[in-house]
């Protein structure tokens, strides 16, 4: 076994032994993606508005949650779709990362849970897809 295969190995060792290491270094780099962009202004003509405290409680109530996929999956997921769209409705810009985290919790519910709680994260999965696009296109259509 060469140094890297060791490392792998005691990762996984402290992975299993601490719950929230993996999900807590994915929220760290996840933060900091968020706190760059959230400091970006939009431009006047994307239409978008800069994030005030409220804007930034629902940026981290979509990053967050990421902490608590291995507890409770299909919870975090759902604050972040909350978060998301709420985000979106008051005419915030959409945040990329946000992006990877619906994208993940996705993945990690359909990866992890059983198939009904699969399938019930991809309807609300769609629907919280339309609604953001809808509320997005709307905001568009009123300028």
């Amino acid at each position: 076994m060469n140094g890297f295969e060791r490392a792998i190995a005691r990762y996984q060792r402290w992975d299993a032994k601490y719950p929230y290491l993996s999900t807590g270094l994915v929220t760290a780099i996840f933060m900091f993606f968020l706190l760059a962009d959230l400091d970006t202004e939009p431009t006047p003509e994307s239409g978008f508005v800069q994030e005030n405290p409220l804007g930034i409680v629902l940026a981290l109530g979509q990053v967050l949650p990421v902490l608590f996929f291995r507890k409770a999956p299909l919870p975090a997921l759902f604050v972040i779709y909350v978060a998301f769209i709420s985000h979106a409705t008051f005419n915030y810009g959409l945040i990329w990362v946000v992006q990877f985290t619906a994208l993940g919790g996705m993945y990690v519910v359909s990866s992890t849970t059983t198939d009904r709680k699969s399938i019930f994260a991809a309807v609300i999965s769609v629907f919280t897809i339309a609604i953001v696009f809808g509320v997005i296109q709307q905001s568009r259509d009123t300028q």
